[in-house]
């Protein structure tokens, strides 16, 4: 055997055979601490601009993270600390590129209390090279995702600095274990991402759904009790003193009640909650009430579901039950409510409700629903609803939240029904009526047929009305006596007001008529599809869509109205005795009644019901008095019964100051993602081609990066401004339409990037632009329906239905289909509402002023929204006269006696292209002789296709026949399938049409068309404003 060597083992490649084990653990421990002290984690490259770089060791990111804070401070000292190692060596030139230093200061909590905020926190910084002074400047970004679900609500903007930035992240936690991802990124392709696993712990605790609260109890009953979650102690309590407890995991107990039978008959308080003392989780407790048997007098409970807290204006609901001992068979019972103070005094007294009593004594589970309205409410922060029956009652407190606005409904009111919180057994259920000032002002009655049974009537904040059923307002004739300024008495001059919120469900006929109080050409008409106002001065009349809920409402001046129009050259006056029409608080219609009487020749109630739909009626409001537009959003809010719609309604119409004028810093802040336009314009244009010098202002806040140049943000200074359409000729200014050529200083605002533009593309995905454009009030046609937003529905359901249908698609769309892009191409205008405003300026100081709401689209001669060019390849052309009937065959134009002299570029006009290419006259047209080859040429694809059309209209074979008497022969029989035919009959031509369409047109576009207009929208346009494309497929 050999000795043991006790020297030191020199290095690694010695054999450690015949070593110690002493001098194998010195050796061990050497090359152990040498490890520890020199371990790289990761690295930092530094370029100089002598072309030295240095690579920096450091022990782990967050030291290199700490070297770089320090760094940026100027604190090299500390820095140099961190370091662990580094070197110096000569290199290529190295471009310099953005520093990325993004860092969590807050990490998520973890564990944490499902439900409650979880805030993670960071800073953002991006600078060019080494130089932190060298901010970037663009944004940089951060995104989230939780359980590998995107949150785009989350998804933030980040400037680069020191900033710190908090995400509460713990409503999206829902889950018992949850991963979060972050990323942090610049615009120079640089990210960083931070993974989290938060465990999200809770404790629910419920009642079995076998419970029945309403149950009168005997002694020794059990209550069975579920809860989920972590461990937890379940405590329960009895009127206030702890009974008994449970340990409960994901599971349910039943705990026995009164088992001892100690409880004395009555009602009783029973209490639940859940806790775990290791992670401090306690769960909400529940409370519920029992009935025991006993008692030779009544007793009654509030329900468990019972809300305890309730926004202002909001509904509250209060379910309760009682037990009537010794109450006869089929007797009833009159409970009554109350709303009162902490202190016991009464704010207000409910309906009272009639309850038909068990045979058990019991009345089962019922409810009573209060509109928590008055302000008050809010300023006492809490509130007692007492439930009676006879001398004994139930009580509950309720915390009233603020809602954010304050609403209140016009007073005066004369007749105001209200279906909110309402049900068929309210005790005046039967005897639904109006009252003001004490007295009644209009009685509800119902058609024989009409029971308040079931479904119908009252429920669900609504007086349901089925087909076939009405009810008379009785007791008030509104028409009985002229109320507006041609009045013979100035005491009856008071105007009036009449408001139907409803909506028809199940319609089989959507212009059924649903409310009616019209006679002797004076009253109104209310459809489910439109409403009609109607005097001896004329019928106004808007349309909304059928089985939505809607409010109309009338407004009648009793004064005349002094109007001033302030135009930019001045202003006009005119005297109006004006009638108004609106659509959920918006006025849509208006006229001047003139010399009109607002009285019937044989007056008549208002009758609401309809034998081809339901109707659900939430509120009837009638003044008699007419209010002005801001009392009707606030009636229209007030009475709305959705809480959230109601707060909606009134923040974003929250847009006048206190002389009733729309006010900008209102409309923004009320309306935050409405893009608008401000124009500064030196004099008003004469005509469409009396161009003037403007400024504009364009404000997109909906914009954003991944839309590209498209739809952002411009200015545009000393650029071309006139009027576009004949019509806006008479219209006053906030009615003009305007046409534009941004040919002056333009410039795009992406963020904080500014680029000078010469072109502008106005439609997402379509890249190339256009430099003329239009502004165009938000109503483009007659009807008051075609406006963008009647197109861009064109646009998504045609989409749509080319799932179906492809051959909907234009060439160029489905091309960007097979490419696997998003069909952006057009059939119709494309564009978005916006705001206008005009900007003034008093003494140098600017203002805006509202003009009107507009349409910004794109001009009719723009190619580049459809996918086409000016090539003269794709053509477009327009109806010229509002008026088409392909009766006349269109031959070709000739040059005579200096004038252009064609039929087909007298029914239409070129939009695209709207010069031609080659003459640069208009498309189609000729200036002189010499060019009329080239002119038929350019129109005769539209000829061709205009008299294929003429040859299978049937009403040209009809025309014929009704002046010589027979149809007229055709030049040789002709066959289409199993027919031949001799005569150019009507038969004829729709056979010829059916056999040949498919080489002139798409006849699924063209029927597309027709259904859209003619079946839903923009009706006047439907031959006003019709186009023809043309696009020749080349091989």
């Amino acid at each position: 055997m050999a000795d043991k060597i006790t020297t030191p083992i020199p290095n690694l490649e010695t054999p450690w055979e015949d070593y110690g084990g002493e001098q194998v653990e010195a050796f061990l421990k050497e090359h152990i601490k040498s490890l520890s002290a020199e371990k790289i984690g990761d690295w930092h490259l530094v370029s100089g601009d002598d072309g030295i770089a240095t690579l920096y060791g450091f022990a782990s990111i967050e030291t290199k993270e700490q070297w770089q804070q320090y760094i940026e401070a100027g604190n090299t000292e500390e820095a140099a600390k961190l370091v662990l190692s580094s070197v110096s060596f000569y290199s290529q030139p190295v471009q310099d590129d953005y520093t990325l230093a993004a860092r969590i200061t807050k990490n998520l909590d973890n564990p944490m209390v499902m439900g409650a905020e979880n805030l993670i926190k960071f800073t953002y910084n991006c600078y060019y090279g080494g130089d932190p002074t060298d901010v970037d400047t663009q944004q940089g970004y951060a995104k989230f995702s939780v359980n590998g679900t995107q949150l785009p609500a989350l998804d933030m903007r980040l400037t680069p600095g020191s900033t710190e930035h908090s995400v509460n992240l713990g409503p999206y936690l829902t889950q018992e274990n949850n991963t979060v991802k972050l990323e942090i990124g610049n615009q120079h392709g640089k990210s960083r991402t931070w993974n989290f696993t938060v465990r999200a712990l809770e404790i629910v605790l419920y009642l079995d759904n076998s419970y029945e609260e309403s149950l009168v109890r005997q002694s020794d009953w059990r209550l069975r009790v579920g809860c989920r979650g972590v461990e937890a102690l379940v405590h329960l309590l009895i009127d206030g003193r702890e009974v008994a407890t449970s340990t409960i995991t994901n599971s349910t107990y039943d705990f026995p009640i009164d088992a001892t039978d100690t409880l004395i008959a009555g009602s009783h308080k029973i209490e639940l909650y859940a806790e775990n003392a290791t992670y401090g989780l306690r769960s909400e407790t529940i409370t519920t009430y029992f009935i025991k048997a006993g008692l030779s007098t009544p007793s009654i409970c509030v329900g468990k579901d019972a809300d305890k807290r309730v926004k202002l204006y909001g509904t509250a609901s209060i379910p309760y039950f009682f037990y009537y001992p010794h109450a006869g068979v089929g007797s009833t019972a009159t409970v009554s409510f109350e709303i009162r103070d902490t202190s016991g005094t009464v704010l207000a007294n409910g309906a009272t409700q009639t309850i038909a009593i068990k045979a058990d004594g019991t009345s089962g589970m019922q409810e009573w629903r209060a509109t928590i309205g008055d302000n008050q409410y809010l300023t006492l922060g809490e509130i007692v609803v007492a439930i009676k029956l006879g001398s004994v009652e139930a009580l509950h407190t309720i915390t009233v939240e603020d809602a954010g606005v304050v609403l209140e409904p016009a007073t005066e009111c004369k007749i105001y029904l209200t279906a909110a919180g309402r049900t068929n057994a309210d005790s005046d259920a039967e005897n639904w009526h109006s009252e003001y000032n004490g007295e009644t002002t209009c009685t509800v009655q119902r058609s024989d047929n009409f029971k308040l049974t079931g479904e119908n009537g009252f429920g669900n904040d609504r007086f349901l009305i089925k087909s076939g059923k009405y009810i008379t307002l009785a007791g008030n004739l509104p028409f009985a006596q002229d109320f507006g300024v041609n009045a013979n008495s100035a005491a009856n001059r008071t105007g009036k007001t009449f408001e139907f919120e409803f909506k028809t469900l199940n319609c089989t006929n959507s212009d059924a008529k649903v409310i009616e109080c019209l006679n002797g050409g004076v009253g109104f008409v209310i459809y489910a599809n439109r409403v009609e106002l109607h005097s001896a001065a004329g019928v106004i009349e808007t349309r909304y869509s059928d089985e939505e809920k809607v409010r109309i409402g009338f407004c009648i001046d009793g004064t005349t109205t002094h109007c001033v129009n302030k135009l930019i050259d001045g202003t006009v006056e005119s005297y109006c005795n004006i009638a108004y029409i609106y659509v959920n608080g918006v006025i849509v219609r208006m006229t001047d009644y003139n010399n009109a009487a607002w009285r019937q020749p044989t007056p008549q109630n208002i009758v609401i019901g309809s034998t081809d739909c339901d109707i659900e009626l939430y509120t009837v409001r009638i003044y008699d008095k007419s209010l002005n537009y801001q009392q009707m959003i606030n009636n229209f809010a007030f009475d709305t019964p959705e809480l959230e719609q109601k707060i909606a309604i009134a923040l974003r119409n929250n847009v006048l100051d206190s002389t009733n004028a729309v006010d900008f810093a209102k409309v923004t802040a009320a309306l935050p993602n409405t893009p608008y336009k401000i124009w500064e314009i030196s004099r008003m244009p004469t005509g469409k081609k009396d161009w003037v010098k403007a400024n504009t202002e364009f404000v997109n806040p909906t914009w954003t990066p991944e839309d590209g140049h498209a739809c952002a943000s411009f200015d545009c200074n000393q650029h071309d401004l006139a009027l576009d359409g004949t019509s806006s000729l008479s219209y006053p200014d906030p009615y003009k339409n305007w046409a534009n050529k941004y040919n002056g200083i333009w410039t795009l605002h992406l963020g904080d990037t500014d680029l000078v533009i010469t072109k502008y593309s106005i439609t997402k995905g379509v890249e190339e632009g256009e430099k003329e454009f239009v502004d165009k009030v938000n109503f483009a046609s007659s009807e008051g329906i075609s406006n963008i937003l009647a197109m861009n529905a064109y646009q998504k359901i045609l989409l749509g239905a080319s799932v179906q249908y492809p051959n909907l698609l234009t060439p160029q769309q489905a091309k960007q289909q097979a490419e696997g892009k998003p069909v952006s191409y057009r059939h119709s205008l494309s564009g978005f509402p916006e705001i206008g405003w005009l900007r003034t300026y008093e003494n140098g100081t600017p203002s805006v002023r509202f003009l009107s709401l507009f349409n910004f689209i794109n001009n009719k001669y723009s190619p580049s929204i459809f996918g086409f060019d000016k090539s003269g390849e794709p053509e477009a052309w327009e109806v010229e006269d509002n008026v088409n009937f392909f009766m006349d065959y269109l031959e070709p134009g000739t040059f005579d006696n200096g004038k252009w002299n064609c039929l087909a570029t007298t029914l239409y006009y070129a939009r695209i292209p709207k010069s031609s290419p080659t003459t640069d006259e208009d498309f189609g047209t000729a200036g002189n002789a010499t060019q009329v080859t080239q002119a038929n040429e350019e129109n005769y694809w539209l000829r061709r296709f205009h008299n294929w059309i003429v040859s299978c209209n049937p009403h040209v074979a009809d025309r014929h026949k009704l002046r010589y008497g027979s149809y007229a022969n055709l030049d040789k029989p002709v066959s289409y399938g199993d027919a031949t035919y001799r005569q150019d009959t009507p038969a004829y031509r729709l056979a010829k049409f059916n056999a040949e369409y498919a080489d002139y047109m798409s006849k699924e576009s063209a029927l597309f068309y027709l259904n859209f207009c003619d079946n839903d929208l923009c009706t006047d346009s439907f031959d006003k404003n019709m186009t023809i494309a043309l696009v020749r497929l080349k091989a």
